[in-house]
């Protein structure tokens, strides 16, 4: 009885193994794939390639935490352990973290629709409400801005929605007088 027991503990470690490193090669696969649309992106130019990596950024975060979460459930069938009790576990905080996280929800989408209609890119100079400086990175809750003094903004992407003015570095006195 314990060569079985064994046996079966085996198989089950082999299981998660086989699960953990087929999920990670999938995960490389599309990092790879996604590294090379930046890439193809870039050659057409630093806008489309700035606009793409913004993007990607998100897609990659998006496939983590669902690979991550497709790992869990695998690797706890692979041990023969009932699925439905996490499903419905999941299901249920699902549905409390989406009516308790309206806001949330909205930072996020808002993040998706500034990345997909490229309202703005890292690097571009930005002014909503008191904040104002360059963004150094588009997340999908907030956008980060650093002001000419160094000191960083966690601003939520939902609270930017329509409020966000391009801000233009001022013309130089020698610029001026030539014109």
């Amino acid at each position: 009885m314990e060569a079985i027991t064994e046996w079966v503990f085996i198989e089950e470690t082999i299981g998660t193994l086989v699960t953990a490193g087929g999920l990670w090669i999938g995960y490389l696969a599309i990092r790879r794939a996604g590294e090379r649309v930046v890439a193809e992106m870039a050659e057409r130019g630093e806008e489309h390639g700035a606009r793409a990596a913004s993007l990607w950024s998100l897609v990659r975060r998006i496939v983590m935490i669902a690979l991550v979460i497709t790992a869990g459930l695998m690797i706890i069938s692979v041990w023969g352990l009932p699925l439905a009790p996490f499903l419905g576990v999941a299901s249920a905080a699902g549905v409390a973290i989406g009516l308790g996280a309206r806001g949330l929800v909205q930072n996020v989408i808002s993040g998706f629709f500034i990345l997909l209609e490229d309202q703005y890119r890292i690097g571009d100079r930005i002014k909503s409400g008191a904040a104002t400086g360059e963004v150094i990175d588009i997340r999908p809750r907030v956008t980060i801005l650093r002001d000419d003094e160094g000191v960083i903004y966690y601003v939520p992407n939902g609270a930017l929605g329509g409020s966000v003015s391009m801000v233009f570095p001022p013309e130089s006195p020698s610029e001026e007088s030539a014109s």
